[in-house]
């Protein structure tokens, strides 16, 4: 698993590289949603795509439709809140990601591999305020009535000190 991970932060360190030599802002959200993209078509159905480049990809855009907001509102809505549903279950019963033991797979999944993409990115740049960075960031209600960024743009800049990278 972890080949995967590595081989898609290089890809998206790649990028930062290109935009860190430019001196240009990156909109970080959208290049993390490429990067778990990728990351989930290789390991999950062993699929290669590189959605920083191609954008347009028809994987990415069937996974866009598929998990996108309206679709999982939807589902939410009509599949697991529904009276019928709901008197089904014992009140306490449900915990969306799980506790203990069986707590949800794809929660660890998704934290180590942004700890890892974490770990590089730190390692070979340093992250800068640009004139384009919101302080304070906008927020969008998410999915879930999660608070999600509207946008984050910041400018890196290539470390020349780490002793990670030697």
């Amino acid at each position: 698993m972890l080949p995967i991970f590595k081989d898609c932060t290089e890809a998206l360190l790649n990028h930062f590289r290109t935009f860190a030599n430019e001196g240009k802002a990156v909109d970080v959200k959208r290049m993390y949603g490429a990067f778990s993209m990728d990351v989930i078509a290789s390991s999950a159905f062993s699929t290669k795509i590189d959605s920083l480049n191609d954008p347009n990809n028809k994987f990415v855009q069937v996974a866009k439709t598929v998990f996108g907001q309206e679709a999982s509102l939807l589902f939410l809505l009509f599949c697991k809140f529904t009276p019928e549903e709901r008197a089904k279950r014992d009140p306490y019963s449900y915990i969306p990601f799980g506790a203990g033991p069986r707590n949800c797979v794809g929660m660890r999944f998704a934290l180590m591999q942004i700890k890892v993409c974490l770990a590089h990115i730190i390692a070979s740049f340093r992250v800068n305020r640009c004139p384009q960075t919101k302080v304070p960031l906008e927020f969008n209600m998410g999915q879930q009535g999660l608070l999600q960024p509207k946008e984050i743009v910041v400018q890196f800049e290539i470390r020349t000190d780490s002793r990670l990278l030697k």
